[in-house]
């Protein structure tokens, strides 16, 4: 019978008082007693979802940061290369039909380096004559000789496009750590 009776008292108590009362400067409020226990597991959620959206929005961040790396580097190699033609007065571009009639093998110190520069500047056609004026047959030939191949084992410009900009994007951070001018 007396656990009836705390049956009983329990089930009048949920049912006539399911409510917190507070009062705050005079203000009376009313707090839920049962979404006062789900609180907690709300909390939970929101932090959960809080750090899932700053992750995102931190990676997100770095990928912004990577496109305008890559792109700025990619107008100063284009700068360094239309240099380079002014300076050995060669065409800064095309002459006709679209065919600059450029000859690489007069620039002096003319390597590896500059072809980002030219490939960036001149386009694809154009930085094949740079890249027959440092030795190869082709942007194939050189490509497979450096090994810049893609998964089949086909030579790959991109991949090639890709390594370049990951180490000018490094020289590039490390003379900003070192003081130094890119």
């Amino acid at each position: 019978m007396q656990d009836m009776n705390k049956k009983y008292e329990n089930a009048r108590k949920k049912s006539v008082d399911p409510y917190i009362r507070i009062t705050i400067d005079g203000e009376n409020y009313k707090i839920s007693k049962r979404k006062l226990k789900q609180l907690p597991r709300k909390l939970v959620t929101y932090a959960i979802v809080a750090v899932m959206a700053f992750k995102v929005i931190g990676f997100t961040a770095d990928k912004v940061d990577h496109y305008f790396e890559t792109r700025d580097i990619a107008i100063e190699q284009s700068m360094e290369a239309n240099s380079l033609l002014a300076q050995n007065d060669l065409n800064c571009v095309p002459v006709e039909d679209g065919y600059w009639r450029n000859d690489y093998s007069k620039i002096k110190g003319l390597d590896e380096t500059d072809l980002y520069g030219f490939y960036q500047y001149c386009g694809y056609n154009e930085s094949e004559e740079v890249v027959r004026a440092l030795g190869y047959e082709s942007w194939e030939n050189y490509l497979s000789m450096k090994g810049y191949v893609d998964k089949h084992g086909q030579p790959s410009v991109a991949v090639w496009e890709n390594y370049e900009e990951a180490r000018l994007i490094n020289e590039k951070r490390e003379a900003k750590e070192n003081g130094k001018n890119f």
